[in-house]
This record gives structure tokens, sequence and C-alpha cells, in this order.
């Protein structure tokens, strides 16, 4: 019951936003009491789904970014089996890399110059 608690913990926390990792080589790990995973790839469509989410949520608190790529370099979970119940399970992120880029997605991002170019009537630059 605990090991599904970990493996249910390690799906909802990291699972989710990465991708390539593989449930049977957690399972092993997990009963070693640490589990050590290398290079993992951001799954950029889950992760700005969820961007999307909050900031349909929260408009006020939204970001017209969106990320493009990125990974976290080593994951490592300890479990203290043996005193599971009075000791905290750690997990530590190193190497984390997000690369974000500007959101065209409500087409604002760079329009302004766009539309001035695209009316063929510009007359705010002749000499008077």
């Amino acid at each position: 019951m605990a090991k599904k608690a970990i493996l249910d913990l390690l799906e909802t926390t990291i699972g989710q936003y990465v991708l390539d990792i593989d449930p049977k080589s957690l399972n092993v790990a997990i009963w070693g009491g640490n589990v050590q995973l290398h290079n993992l790839r951001l799954d950029t469509e889950a992760i700005n789904g969820k961007l999307r989410q909050m900031s349909a949520d929260q408009p006020g608190l939204s970001l017209p970014l969106r990320v493009s790529g990125g990974g976290v370099g080593f994951v490592e979970v300890e479990v203290p089996w043996t005193k599971i119940g009075s000791k905290s399970v750690v997990m530590r992120l190193t190497d984390l890399e997000v690369i974000v880029e500007p959101d065209d997605a409500d087409g604002m991002v760079g329009t302004a110059h766009a539309s001035e170019a695209d009316d063929g009537d510009d007359t705010s630059h002749q000499p008077p």
C-alpha cells in the first residue's frame, strides 16, 4: 500500500509533466528506497495545457509565454521504508531547464507593428 502511494506521488507530481518515465523501472527502484531518474524531457503539451487552464481560472495572473522545451537533469526520491511513519519522503530535482517563448495564442504578440505596416497608408512619417 505504501509503495502504491509513493508511485502515485511520483505520477501526480513530476509524472504528469515529464516524458519517458518507465513505471516498471520505478516499481523495482522504489523497493530499494532510492529512485534516481536521469535526463527527463519536459512534456510541453501537458505543461502548456496546465498553464492555459490556470490562465483561464485566474486571468490576472496569466503571462503571454509558453514552454517550448526543457528537461530535468536528475530526480532523486528517497523513501525511508524502515521509518516511513516518522521520516519524510524526500524528492530532489536538479538541473531543471525550462525554455519559454512568447505565446501568440491570443494573436497579440508582435501584431502592433504588423498592422501598421499592412495598412499601406503610412502618413505619420511624412515631412511637415
